[in-house]
């Protein structure tokens, strides 16, 4: 995990990897790569069981077909429903571990930054909500956006899951500092204009209430 700091000379390679997507009017905050290793989530309490079912009986229906000398045409309908199975059964974990060990996150003070596998995917920190914090024992866990949390893709249309190797909780708090930070700006930009027409009205009406003294004592 990297936090930004100014005082440190050189950047990390997490850092110089992010920084061509980076905007010059932003700063960069934290930068880390995704949780490496095996990761389970919600969906797997059912796709588990499923895949081992699936699997087991495909793998037995292609021993079974093969062993009796079936025709060739019923081992090769079998390899299909066999391959589905291997991929279900562990194959989806190794292509996960891959995206992952590819998957740089990045907050600045504007946006939530995904760059995988060269694809950039942003979110403006403003319009994040519905965030979910799953923390582990040992600090790593899952921040979920969106409606969702049971998704099982790494990043999709109804909800993006971070998953994050340490101090997630930290990494909780930078979005949500960034996002209560990038509020009070927005905010203070609505108001100093309004505050500036006041004081041009006072200054206005300061500057007329001699003139209309004027004219009633002319009166």
């Amino acid at each position: 995990m990297a936090y930004r700091e100014d005082a440190r000379p050189e950047a990390s390679p997490f850092e110089e990897a992010i920084a061509p997507y980076l905007r010059s009017d932003e700063e960069l905050l934290w930068v880390d790569r995704a949780r490496a290793g095996i990761v389970f989530r919600g969906m797997d309490a059912f796709l588990i069981p499923f895949s081992l079912l699936w699997g087991g009986f495909a793998i037995f229906w292609e021993v079974l077909a093969i062993g009796m000398g079936a025709p060739a045409f019923f081992a090769c309908f079998g390899m299909p429903f066999v391959l589905v199975g291997l991929y279900l059964i562990f194959g989806r974990f190794l292509w996960d571990m891959h995206v992952r060990k590819n998957t740089l996150y990045a907050i600045t003070d504007h946006r939530l930054l995904i760059l995988q596998r060269g694809k950039l995917t942003t979110m403006a920190l403003g319009r994040l909500a519905d965030l979910t914090l799953t923390e582990r024992a040992d600090g790593s866990g899952r921040i979920t956006i969106g409606k969702s949390p049971l998704s099982y893709e790494t990043t999709g249309s109804k909800s993006t899951a971070l998953e994050i190797d340490e101090d997630v909780r930290g990494v909780y708090r930078t979005i949500m500092e960034a996002q209560a930070a990038l509020k009070r700006t927005v905010r203070a930009r609505v108001e100093e204009p309004v505050s500036e027409h006041h004081e041009d009205v006072d200054a206005e009406e300061s500057h007329s209430m001699p003139f209309d003294r004027e004219h009633e004592g002319h009166r």
